[in-house]
């Protein structure tokens, strides 16, 4: 038995002129997902924005969650991808 995904969130913004240089952003238009906004890669993915539920119950989920693949979890190069994701 493994683990699917290591999940982290976050209340912080991404940097999203540096996601468009990474990948493809994808933008849900329906409502279908929690996060509007998705950023795939091949180690993981990136989603922000809350937006499927009323603007109250959106503004308590974490506006940023990045779903790792365990297996390149320890490749420093990943590491160092995460931080540059996030805007202080």
């Amino acid at each position: 038995m493994g683990i699917d995904m290591f999940n982290l969130t976050t209340y912080s913004s991404v940097d999203r002129s540096y996601l468009e240089e990474m990948a493809e952003i994808t933008e849900d238009r329906f409502e279908r997902s929690i996060y509007k906004y998705v950023c795939k890669f091949p180690y993981g993915e990136v989603m922000w924005k809350p937006h499927k539920f009323s603007p109250e119950t959106n503004d308590k989920i974490p506006y940023t969650k990045v779903d790792i693949n365990p297996k390149y979890f320890f490749i420093n190069k990943f590491h160092q991808s995460c931080l540059s994701l996030l805007s202080f």
